[in-house]
């Protein structure tokens, strides 16, 4: 089922100390590294001329400490949606990309460039994900239909989020995963270009 999507501003949440070592935080609920706090308020000044009505954000420390840097400077309302969660990666939380690379390269390789084939033991299911995901975004369109709205989330949510708009790879947005406070403007009035 297609549907509209909403005119959106999508920020990554800014690293943590586990982005900085290369690990896999997942739903691991860790605050903002020294490095993620200078990115967090760059993107700030880089967003300082947008107005949203409310930068959403995911429950976890990263996402909400990155967007309450950029509401304090953009303005809007902080809302938490448990939609906008990272993905539960089971029994990879916590492991080095270098570990897993090592010690299961082949099932690293498709997590990296096909994650809709691979869920982690005992972790979320890729198909589960992306729906809680749309069902935000369908939401979102329809309370927020004349408005721009910001979406404060980890890495691979976002990747999930820019794949529904733009369609294209979604392996090359998904291996895209370190937390840097990146930000990307996301309009399309037109159904969205991946199912939702």
């Amino acid at each position: 089922m297609s549907g509209l999507l909403p005119r959106l501003v999508l920020v990554r949440a800014a690293a943590t100390e586990l982005d900085c070592q290369g690990r896999i935080g997942g739903r691991l609920d860790v605050p903002l590294s020294d490095v993620g706090f200078a990115q967090a308020h760059r993107t700030a000044n880089e967003l300082s001329n947008w107005r949203v009505s409310a930068w959403y954000h995911g429950p976890c420390q990263a996402a909400a400490q990155t967007a309450a840097i950029i509401s304090e400077k953009t303005g809007g309302r902080l809302k938490s949606d448990a939609a906008l969660a990272n993905f539960d990666f089971g029994l990879w939380h916590g492991k080095s990309l270098d570990e897993l690379r090592a010690t299961q390269p082949w099932l690293y390789r498709c997590w990296l460039e096909h994650p809709e084939t691979v869920c982690p033991p005992e972790g979320e299911e890729f198909d589960a994900a992306r729906r809680r995901i749309a069902a935000f975004l369908r939401k979102s369109a329809v309370r927020n239909r004349d408005h721009w709205i910001g979406a404060v989330v980890c890495a691979p949510v976002a990747a999930v989020i820019s794949h529904m708009y733009q369609g294209g790879d979604l392996g090359w947005r998904w291996s895209q995963q370190a937390g840097d406070a990146s930000w990307q403007t996301l309009e399309m009035g037109e159904p969205a270009l991946v199912s939702l």
